[in-house]
């Protein structure tokens, strides 16, 4: 029990005394990173490979994933647009995979193997692109003053008379810092809730394990908390980064429905 949340972390360059920054590495954590996206990086490949008209077993599974895909994400987005929704779903399908399989992982019978996302580090490295994404999306399909009219609140955009054209203006100084603090919860939010499930799920596990000596019911009960939690994080995760894209893209959206 005195060994929950213990981690191997490097906190010099090998062979000096110069600090790294962010306060070290988490080897276990570098090492499963590098694991599972190795793994993606070739199951994608293998199964995008050799695309044909009539689309044998692995194709049609890969465009059942994405039919899948496409139904949970359009709604949310609230448009049809193709080109929108398929510039969005490789990288939504891209956390999701991360995520399933980083939590998988840790099912290996593989001594010192853990989940990455049970790392705070882990989960802001993938909340963090996910809000760079959503400008990033914004700024394809609205251009840059329809990401900075965001930050500039709902007034400043606004026809108003000479009387209020003023206070208009000046609202900007009271929502620019709110979308500050509000772009910042968004990447607090989305690591913290996924780091506290996976490391959450990890102690049930292990004080249930030590409760029952060890005996069947902990691999039972670890099998089914792990893969109904990878499920749930990645689909909660994709879900939410989803959301936060689509408000930046409710004018476009507005638009093209």
């Amino acid at each position: 029990m005195e060994e929950i949340g213990s981690r191997w972390v490097i906190y010099y360059f090998p062979g000096t005394d110069i600090p790294l920054p962010l306060g070290g590495l988490n080897i276990f954590t570098a090492v499963a990173t590098v694991v599972i996206l190795s793994f993606i990086t070739i199951v994608g490949y293998t199964w995008t490979h050799h695309f044909q008209i009539i689309p044998n077993r692995r194709q049609a599974l890969l465009e059942i994933v994405m039919g899948w895909f496409r139904a949970l994400i359009e709604p949310i987005l609230e448009t049809s647009d193709s080109e929108i929704i398929y510039e969005i779903i490789p990288f939504v399908l891209s956390l999701f995979s991360f995520i399933l399989f980083g939590i998988l992982f840790s099912m290996l019978p593989l001594p010192y193997i853990e989940e990455p996302t049970s790392d705070l580090n882990c989960t802001l490295a993938l909340a963090i692109p996910s809000l760079i994404f959503s400008w990033v999306t914004s700024i394809r399909f609205r251009g840059i003053q329809g990401l900075l009219r965001e930050f500039k609140g709902p007034l400043f955009s606004e026809p108003s008379n000479e009387k209020i054209g003023i206070m208009a203006k000046l609202s900007v100084l009271f929502f620019f810092p709110f979308k500050i603090i509000e772009e910042i919860s968004k990447v607090i939010s989305l690591s913290c809730r996924l780091f506290g499930n996976s490391l959450g799920s990890s102690i049930v596990t292990i004080v249930i394990s030590n409760m029952c000596f060890y005996i069947a019911i902990p691999i039972f009960l670890d099998v089914l908390l792990t893969g109904f939690e990878s499920f749930i994080q990645a689909f909660v995760f994709a879900s939410l980064t989803t959301v936060y894209i689509s408000s930046y893209l409710a004018n476009e959206n507005s638009k093209t429905t």
